[in-house]
């Protein structure tokens, strides 16, 4: 018998997102709002361009870097990222699979990846303020979240 499938159209109002915390990618203290410099450590997004040279690839729905999922699971992982997507309309998801060296932060692995993706050629700037991306490190068993 397969599952009911809940069928909604119900937006959500940025505002009501826009009172979560924003925290500083590299130590982690809450701030009371973005701001270029952090406040406790200094910290800016140029310095993700030091820890991570070069360019990254375009945000994709997934991302395998390794080619560690079969084909099988591709399909499984695309149906049920289209399941949350009919829940949650608004939200775009991207997993990123791939591996990293060990002493790579993978919170501002994310951060970089996140600013730097160029848009793909279907997504637009107010979609990915609406991206969450999904980052595994498959060599050091990690994971990390970002929300756009």
């Amino acid at each position: 018998m397969s599952e009911p499938v809940l069928q909604t159209t119900k937006t959500f109002p940025a505002k009501r997102f826009a009172k979560g915390a924003v925290f500083c990618p590299a130590c982690r203290v809450r701030m009371e709002e973005a701001l270029p410099q952090c406040t406790s450590c200094g910290f800016t997004g140029e310095h993700t361009l030091k820890l991570f040279p070069g360019g990254a690839p375009s945000f994709q729905t997934i991302i395998d870097t390794d080619s560690h999922w079969s084909e099988k699971e591709l399909v499984i992982l695309r149906k049920e990222i289209k399941k949350m997507r009919q829940h949650f309309p608004q939200i775009y998801w991207s997993i990123l699979s791939l591996s990293l060296a060990e002493e790579a932060a993978l919170p501002l692995f994310n951060f970089w990846f996140f600013n730097v993706s160029p848009l793909a050629e279907s997504e637009t700037i107010e979609q990915r303020q609406w991206t969450i991306l999904l980052t595994l490190d498959r060599s050091n068993q990690r994971a990390v979240v970002t929300a756009g």
